[in-house]
């Protein structure tokens, strides 16, 4: 009679120590989606911050580009409508030249065939000489337009401004990154320490319950601050 009820009480704990077991492995596995949403929000509230500060430090300085830009703007928008006119003209002026080429390609097919001609040649190069020759022509005038502006001395006041500010807006955002960056490494570190806890947890728990650790993790990853 003794034996029954050993046994009894023996199967009565391996039930408990497996319920105990199992709640354990709940209780770390919830515990560890706590603390890395924690962190997951942190690093979203900071990299909003981040973002939010930079735009407000900046603030006075991109003003100040866009209005000399817009001074910029108002010396080259002209000329750069004139090289685009002139660009234009040469596209239309190769394309004349080319027609040229295959009219006097056509009439020396349609009398010889395919055997060439010193006359042929000559009409050839005479037409490639036309072309190069007004294209050249076209191509100094832009070069006149581009130097006439590159020697405007309101142009280079302005442009030597342009990269002043920018200079000086890089060096404000890179200081607000080194101060960021301090936060940002220990949070990394914080989050590559959980990682590594995240896949000894699962080597912990069976497919079903894998499954919706991983989901669970996924979803702090889309909405970490929810």
């Amino acid at each position: 009679m003794i034996k029954p009820i050993a046994i009894k009480t023996k199967k009565t704990l391996s039930i408990a120590l497996l319920l105990a077991l199992t709640a354990s492995c709940r209780n770390i596995s919830d515990t560890w989606l706590k603390e890395y949403q924690k962190t997951k929000c942190e690093w979203d509230k900071k990299e909003k911050e981040f973002k939010l500060d930079s735009i407000e430090r900046t603030a006075g300085v991109n003003a100040e580009l866009i209005s000399v830009k817009n001074e910029i703007a108002r010396l080259t928008i002209p000329i750069q409508y004139q090289i685009k006119e002139l660009d234009s003209q040469i596209s239309k002026t190769n394309i004349k030249y080319l027609k040229k080429n295959r009219e006097i390609s056509d009439r020396q097919e349609a009398a010889y065939g395919h055997i060439s001609t010193p006359e042929f040649e000559m009409k050839l190069k005479e037409n490639d000489d036309n072309n190069i020759g007004e294209v050249q022509i076209l191509e100094n005038k832009k070069k006149i337009l581009q130097s006439k502006l590159n020697d405007n001395k309101t142009y280079q006041k302005l442009i030597f401004r342009q990269n002043q500010i920018k200079d000086k807006t890089l060096k404000i955002t890179q200081k607000i990154q080194e101060n960021y960056n301090i936060i940002f490494d220990g949070l990394k570190q914080k989050l590559d320490n959980q990682n590594s806890d995240y896949r000894m947890i699962l080597l912990d728990l069976n497919n079903i319950e894998k499954q919706n650790f991983k989901n669970q993790r996924d979803q702090i990853n889309k909405n970490p601050c929810k």
